[in-house]
């Protein structure tokens, strides 16, 4: 995330980027969270358990706790979502806090993680990407593409029916209870209605755990290359001997550099049929030749990433950036906000700076010895 970001702090926060000591992003937002403590609140009528309440979540908040909340924040975990991973946490000690309470305290805590600098960049990227996959559903096209595979995401809406249910026991009368049963909905033609919500939340998380794949498989294959044995994994983890750190440190980084020229593939892709878009809509043709320099960038490039190559090449970003500016007038006012999105992340990611896998100090410091 930090490296096709961008993001220096949050590289270094990964150890992807060598820093002063060996980081830990869950024990960084710990301090920030514990300092923040005294602006969170459990509320409840019974001040003594109150008072409870709050000093056991500011004397016991840990590590485990933040995890639970950081590591899915990006995927678009809510304050319902954490307020459960809250209650388990005061379980523990057999506090029992009212659901409301939790779901407040929740919210504060997400909320104060949003809005923390280090997450700028990622969310300018997830806002970018719910973006995208709004003119995705519209196009009925969430495909990414990859070396391994492409993808094609679609959610389909779900309504609740409710049945009743009579049963009777021997020498008693009849009882009847409620069940609730989900099932696809479909409109008057009987067709399968999709979910606009699930389809753009599952593209989201499915485009991010896609990318952290790709790094990974890069890895395992080009290692696996270079010894008599197969290395061992678990996730994105790595069985080593000691003395094959180097190798696959710089499996990693090539891995790194590579998945980063997938995403701008993938961006550049779907911006292009953003603009595709327009231009066939407007009848006028006017970006013909613009569109055809991109298309010809992306052919290109998707040769370049079967190939497995790892320079990185960001020269078509100012051409498509400058295509969604013109589309602009031809848009409703939601479509205007979301390419005004994608050019905000375009422009402030890759644009205004230059990428950090293009400068010659983070090559040299990629994955350097902070083990």
């Amino acid at each position: 995330m930090g490296v096709i970001n961008n993001d220096k702090q949050l590289c270094e926060l990964t150890n992807v980027l060598l820093s002063d000591d060996k980081r830990d992003m869950y024990s960084f937002f710990l301090e920030r969270i514990k300092a923040n403590c005294d602006s969170y609140a459990i509320k409840d009528k019974r001040k003594s358990l109150e008072k409870l309440y709050n000093n056991y979540f500011q004397t016991n908040i840990d590590r485990k706790l933040i995890k639970a909340i950081v590591m899915p924040l990006i995927y678009g975990k809510t304050g319902q979502g954490f307020a459960i991973n809250l209650k388990e946490f005061f379980a523990k000690e057999n506090l029992y806090p009212k659901e409301i309470a939790l779901i407040i305290l929740a919210s504060q805590i997400i909320k104060t993680l949003k809005n923390d600098p280090v997450f700028a960049n990622v969310n300018l990227f997830m806002k970018a990407l719910r973006a995208i996959g709004a003119f995705m559903f519209e196009f009925d096209d969430f495909s990414i593409k990859g070396y391994y595979n492409d993808s094609h995401i679609v959610y389909y809406k779900e309504e609740v029916e409710e049945i009743r249910i009579y049963y009777k026991q021997k020498g008693k009368k009849y009882k009847s209870q409620k069940i609730y049963l989900s099932k696809p909905a479909r409109d008057i033609s009987g067709c399968l209605i999709k979910s606009k919500t699930k389809s753009i939340n599952a593209f989201v998380a499915n485009y991010i755990h896609f990318i952290d794949a790709s790094i990974c498989h890069y890895v395992v294959d080009n290692f696996n290359n270079k010894r008599t044995f197969k290395m061992g994994t678990i996730h994105d983890c790595f069985f080593i001997k000691p003395t094959e750190i180097p190798m696959l440190r710089d499996a990693y980084s090539n891995g790194l550099r590579w998945v980063y020229q997938i995403h701008i593939y993938n961006l550049l892709n779907w911006c292009y049929k953003i603009c595709e878009y327009y231009n066939n809509k407007s009848h006028l043709k006017c970006f013909e030749q613009e569109l055809q320099e991109i298309k010809v960038f992306l052919d290109d490039s998707e040769q370049f990433i079967n190939n497995r190559k790892t320079e990185v090449n960001i020269s078509c970003l100012t051409n498509i950036k400058n295509v969604l500016l013109n589309i602009i007038p031809s848009a409703s006012v939601a479509e205007k906000q979301r390419i005004l999105t994608i050019i905000d992340y375009i422009d402030k990611i890759y644009l205004v700076n230059s990428p950090l896998l293009i400068d010659t100090d983070f090559g040299q410091l990629l994955f350097s010895d902070n083990s």
